[in-house]
């Protein structure tokens, strides 16, 4: 159910596609260096930014299912200060209960190798780096992180095709990523339904308060947004976990 809202997101925002995104410091992206249309097909391999994430046996499927969607990714240059607030600030904020750091040590590596958590971390770097800009770093425009947003949306929308990715720790981390994002954008219906589509994917894997690794890890980050989210709205929490005493 959540997979179709996600397409249906995507196919709805889909005339969103500015041909040059400008930078407040006056540096810009070229044209096609963010347009969907020009982003290579899933399974495309680029340089290596970072070492292969694949090493590190990174969802338990053999390499020859995750083919489709699985690539190495290359950041350009403007990119690498977004990377960075997300990885060191943050992911820090989904890692709050988790003592192992899921977010802040293992996602980036994800990321490293797929294309659509890539883009979502861009995105939700992006936009905190417009509502709380550093001297040091890029002055940005909330309208590069709506495009990282909107392709992110896309990539989905290819990616959900193979089951295999419907299985992947690479998209749970995206749904709560792309959760975050609109939490902090203020995107109200569209925040509301992923956080009931991230609800869907862990009740059909049996994640839950004891799941190990970024299983649980992100499942505690959704809590922690379910429970904010039903006290602005005035609502119940989607979630119906009890501890065990």
């Amino acid at each position: 159910r959540w997979l179709g809202l996600l397409a249906g997101n995507a196919a709805n925002e889909g005339e969103f596609s500015p041909d040059t995104i400008i930078f407040q410091d006056g540096g810009e992206l070229s044209q096609g260096e963010n347009d969907p249309a020009a982003l290579p097909p899933l399974g495309t391999t680029a340089s290596v930014f970072l070492p292969p994430a694949s090493t590190l046996s990174i969802t338990g499927l053999p390499q020859t299912q995750k083919q489709e969607w699985h690539a190495s990714i290359q950041l350009l240059d403007h990119e690498i200060p977004i990377f960075g607030r997300f990885a060191e600030h943050l992911a820090l904020w989904f890692d709050l209960f988790d003592p192992h750091k899921s977010f802040s040590s293992f996602v980036p590596h994800l990321a490293m190798c797929n294309e659509g958590l890539m883009k979502a971390i861009l995105a939700l770097g992006a936009r905190h780096m417009s509502l709380k800009p550093t001297e040091s770093g890029p002055a940005l425009d909330r309208t590069v992180a709506v495009q990282y947003y909107y392709e992110t949306l896309r990539y989905l929308q290819r990616a959900m095709k193979f089951e295999s990715y419907n299985r992947s720790l690479e998209l749970i981390a995206t749904a709560l990523i792309v959760s975050m994002y609109e939490m902090i954008d203020g995107a109200g219906n569209g925040w509301e339904r992923h956080l009931k589509g991230v609800f869907w994917i862990q009740r059909s894997r049996n994640i839950g308060a004891e799941s190990l690794g970024l299983e649980g890890a992100g499942w505690w980050a959704w809590l922690r947004q379910d429970v904010w989210a039903a006290f602005r709205e005035k609502r119940k929490v989607y979630s119906f976990h009890k501890a065990i005493l």
